[in-house]
C-alpha cells in the first residue's frame, strides 16, 4: 500500500542540527520501546550510502546488529551466465533471506552466508547473533518479497550521477573492475534491474533519505502517519513542507530604470506574509523565468528567503537545460522549499531540432 508522505526540510531556527541517523534512532527507540525482534530495512539503489548509514544508525542503537544482504548474492559466475546483476531478485538467495528474517523476527540466531567480493564466490558462513533490532543493509531489503517481515523501512535515493560515481570508485578500487565494466554494471544494475524490481519500494517506505553529491544525507520525507505520531521528535530539527493549498505567484517589480525595485519587492513579501499567505512562487510569472538575468533571479530568491516567513517555491526553468540544473541546485542550497521547472517558450517558427536539442 502506498504511504502518503509528509515532506520536510531543515528548520531555519535550529542552531545545531542532528544527523538523520540520530533522529531516526530516536524515532525507532520510541516507536518500538516495548517490542523485541524489530527488523528495519535500509534499501535503495546501489551507490547511495546505505552501508555507511546503516553503520552510523547502528552506532546510535546499542541494541542493534547489521545484516548485510550483499552476502546473500549468488556466485558472480552464475550471475554472469544468466546476464544478471546484483539488484535482480534472481541474483540473490531470496528464499534464504526470507528464512533468516523469519528467524530474526523470532529472536533466533542463525548461520548467514559470507560473500567474497574479490573472488565473487560463496560457500562460507558465520553465526549471526540476533539483537533487539536487526538492520537490513542492501538493495533488496525493501523489496516486495520481504514487506511482511519488515517493521520499518528506510529508502535512500540520490541523483544517478552520484550513484554512478560511487559505483565506479568502489568497483574499481575494491573489486578490480575496469572503468568500462563498472559503468556497464551501473547501467544494468541501477538503471534497469533496480528500476524494475526495487524502485516501487519507495512508495511504502517509512522514511526517505536523499544522498547529496557530497554524500551528505538529508531527510526528504516521512510517512504521514509517522510524522503525526512523532512530530515532537521531528520538529526539533525539521519543518514541514506543505505544498498543498493556495500558492501565490509573486510579481517582480521594476523601477523606471529597468532595475528590480527591491524595496517594493520586500514590502510586497511582507504584505503577503502578514496577511496569511503561506506559500509563494517566485521567478515564475509574467515571463520572469526566461527574461530575468541570472543575478536578478538570485536576487529575488535571496530577498524572499530573508523577508518571507512561509514556503518558497522557486521556478528554476531557464533558457537551457544546463542552466536550469545550475539554477535548481543553487536555489536548493539557498533554502528554497521546492523547485519548479518549466520548459522555455518557443516561437511557432522555432526549428523542431532546436526543441529536441534542449530536451
Amino acid at each position: 500500500m502506498h504511504k502518503y508522505k509528509t515532506h520536510v526540510t531543515p528548520a531555519n531556527d535550529v542552531k545545531v542540527r542532528r544527523a538523520p541517523e540520530q533522529i531516526i534512532a530516536e524515532i525507532l527507540q520510541k516507536k518500538f520501546a516495548d517490542k523485541n525482534n524489530v527488523v528495519v530495512a535500509i534499501g535503495g539503489p546501489g551507490g547511495t550510502g546505505k552501508s555507511s548509514f546503516a553503520k552510523r544508525l547502528s552506532e546510535c542503537l546499542i541494541d542493534s546488529e547489521i545484516l548485510h544482504l550483499d552476502d546473500y548474492k549468488t556466485p558472480r559466475n552464475e550471475r554472469k551466465n544468466k546476464n544478471l546483476f546484483g539488484a535482480h531478485p534472481d541474483a540473490n538467495y531470496m528464499a534464504l533471506i526470507d528464512k533468516h528474517l523469519e528467524l530474526a523476527s523470532k529472536g533466533c540466531d542463525f548461520d548467514k552466508p559470507l560473500y567474497d567480493t574479490i573472488c565473487g564466490t560463496t560457500g562460507k558462513t558465520e553465526e549471526f547473533k540476533v539483537k533487539r533490532i536487526t538492520l537490513l543493509d542492501g538493495e533488496v531489503s525493501t523489496y516486495r518479497q520481504f514487506r511482511d517481515k519488515v517493521n520499518f523501512s528506510i529508502f535512500i535515493d540520490s541523483a544517478w550521477t552520484t550513484q554512478l560515481q560511487t559505483r565506479i570508485n568502489r568497483d574499481i578500487e575494491i573489486r578490480g573492475y575496469t572503468r568500462d565494466k563498472a559503468i556497464s554494471t551501473f547501467l544494468q544494475s541501477n538503471l534497469r534491474e533496480f528500476a524494475e524490481h526495487g524502485a516501487e519500494s519507495k512508495n511504502w517506505a517509512d522514511v526517505h533519505l536523499y544522498c547529496e553529491e557530497d554524500y551528505r544525507l538529508v531527510i526528504e520525507s516521512v510517512a504521514e502517519e509517522l510524522y503525526l505520531s512523532f512530530a515532537d521528535i521531528l520538529k526539533k530539527d525539521m519543518a514541514q513542507v506543505d505544498l498543498s493549498g493556495l500558492i501565490v505567484p509573486v510579481l517582480t517589480p521594476f523601477n523606471d530604470k529597468n532595475e528590480i525595485d527591491s524595496l517594493a519587492y520586500i514590502e510586497h513579501l511582507k504584505f503577503l506574509g502578514e496577511n496569511g499567505i503561506e506559500r509563494i512562487l517566485i521567478n515564475g510569472t509574467t515571463g520572469e523565468f526566461f527574461s530575468l538575468a541570472i543575478d536578478e533571479r538570485r536576487m529575488i530568491m535571496s530577498l524572499a528567503k530573508q523577508y518571507f516567513p512561509g514556503i518558497i517555491m522557486f521556478q528554476a526553468g531557464c533558457d537551457s537545460l544546463a542552466q536550469t540544473k545550475i539554477e535548481a541546485k543553487w536555489a536548493d542550497q539557498c533554502g528554497a522549499d521546492a523547485i519548479v521547472s518549466l520548459p522555455p517558450y518557443y516561437l511557432s517558427t522555432c526549428p523542431e531540432q532546436g526543441i529536441i536539442d534542449y530536451f
